[in-house]
């Protein structure tokens, strides 16, 4: 995933090149070849796991509006696990804040930061590269470290990268600053946002409850995108203060999270 952003800079000199329509067909060409290659590697060379055998030899005679009705158990076991929310929450919060930067960056770089527009393209190429000298170089060496120490650090690494980009108007090598931070936090913590999903998570019930988890946070942070438009509109600035209280927020359920439920993973 990570490499696939080195190539977004071919599509604005396909754009410049040939003009919109063109290039756009290119594209989703490329895009359909990708995903349908994507799709028989996957189907040629995937297992299904011991407990998902198990699942499905347990539903082979119960109908899908049967197998429908059984989430309200599944939401059941997830609304009475503390940890279970906790960890929904947290995934809620990163998500929203993650929707945001992606879609609002772009417009407050270019509007309020002064970067050119062709120049856009080459920030993710940078935030890649970061990323992947981090996780090769120093991922191993954080590792002893507890889940929800790093992701703290990362949290915070979050919010000092939006202050670094809140103040680039005045400093333009504020933006350097916030791309460098921004994909140190990121390397922190989105692989143990996963750890977080795998650890709380009942194996023998992980497919249906983190497919639950998965819905629950895409119905929570969807109305974000609107608000975040709307912020957007009185000033260019209040997305991103409203992700470092998003950051601030998750950190406050991480360092809640160990009191309450007493494991030391996070």
């Amino acid at each position: 995933g990570l490499l696939s952003v080195f190539f977004a800079p071919l599509a604005g000199l396909m754009v410049r090149s040939m003009t919109l329509v063109p290039a756009m067909r290119i594209l989703y060409g490329f895009a359909l070849l990708m995903m349908t290659a994507k799709t028989l590697t996957v189907l040629w060379l995937s297992r299904e796991t011991k407990q998902g055998l198990i699942r499905m030899q347990e539903t082979r005679h119960v109908s899908y509006a049967r197998l429908l009705g059984q989430y309200r158990g599944v939401l059941h076991l997830i609304l009475k696990s503390p940890a279970s929310l906790q960890v929904l929450a947290v995934i809620i919060l990163i998500q929203i804040a993650n929707t945001i930067s992606s879609n609002f960056f772009a417009l407050f770089a270019t509007q309020n930061a002064g970067v050119p527009e062709w120049l856009i393209a080459y920030f993710p190429m940078g935030r890649s590269a970061i990323m992947l000298a981090f996780i090769f170089g120093i991922q191993r060496q954080i590792a002893r470290f507890r889940i929800k120490q790093v992701m703290i650090v990362g949290l915070m690494l979050y919010l000092a990268a939006l202050a670094a980009l809140l103040l680039s108007p005045y400093a333009s090598f504020l933006l350097a600053v916030y791309v460098l931070l921004d994909a140190f936090a990121f390397a922190l913590v989105w692989p143990r946002r996963n750890s977080l999903l795998a650890l709380q998570i009942d194996p023998k019930e992980r497919a249906r409850i983190l497919g639950l988890m998965y819905v629950l946070m895409s119905g929570f942070a969807s109305p974000f995108g609107w608000i975040a438009g709307w912020l957007s509109e009185i000033n260019r600035a209040l997305p991103f203060m409203l992700n470092m209280l998003l950051y601030a927020s998750c950190a406050l359920v991480l360092w809640h999270a160990r009191k309450t439920t007493g494991d030391d993973t996070i």
